[in-house]
């Protein structure tokens, strides 16, 4: 379970969001992910620019217990397709509009905006705490791609306990 102080604050370029505003974008997130059939079992590339919205598709995945693969926004399309293929990846959640004909791409803009114009999809959710107990227990909870000495990325996995247990 993720634990915060009541007065948390995220400060980005978007604004100032509380912490109620964050598990309440989560939430939605989480429900608009599970209902475009992304499964428990299922690992998602995560590519997008830091930001508000990064976060809270981080902790969505985390919370729907997916097993999450970072690549830096600004690696190119040639390798995201690498990484896509050899991290055997259900989809691709980004900010920018990538070119892959094989992947399921899903835009960060685009659940953003279906949550504004059709909020009855998701109804009026039940904010509880965000629980990251399932994606801790995943052995590939978090793969972080890197390309280290050779320049050819190459995917470094951690548990879900191991990482919390780092930070």
């Amino acid at each position: 379970m993720l634990v915060t102080h009541t007065d948390c604050r995220i400060i980005s370029p978007e604004g100032i969001k509380t912490r109620e505003r964050l598990e309440r974008d989560v939430t939605i997130f989480s429900r608009m992910l599970a209902l475009r059939g992304i499964p428990e079992e299922g690992r998602v590339i995560l590519k997008a620019a830091n930001s508000y919205y990064f976060v809270v598709s981080l902790f969505s995945l985390c919370n729907i217990a997916v097993s999450v693969t970072v690549v830096d926004e600004q690696t190119v399309l040639d390798e995201v397709a690498q990484i896509y293929d050899e991290a055997g990846a259900c989809c691709i959640l980004t900010d920018c509009d990538l070119e892959l004909p094989h992947a399921l791409v899903i835009l960060i803009q685009d659940l953003i905006q279906e949550e504004s114009v059709h909020p009855h999809w998701v109804g009026e959710p039940e904010i509880e705490a965000l629980d990251f107990n399932k994606w801790c227990e995943r052995p590939d909870a978090l793969i972080l791609y890197s390309s280290g000495t050779t320049g050819k990325p190459k995917g470094i996995v951690k548990a879900g306990s191991a990482f919390m247990d780092n930070i």
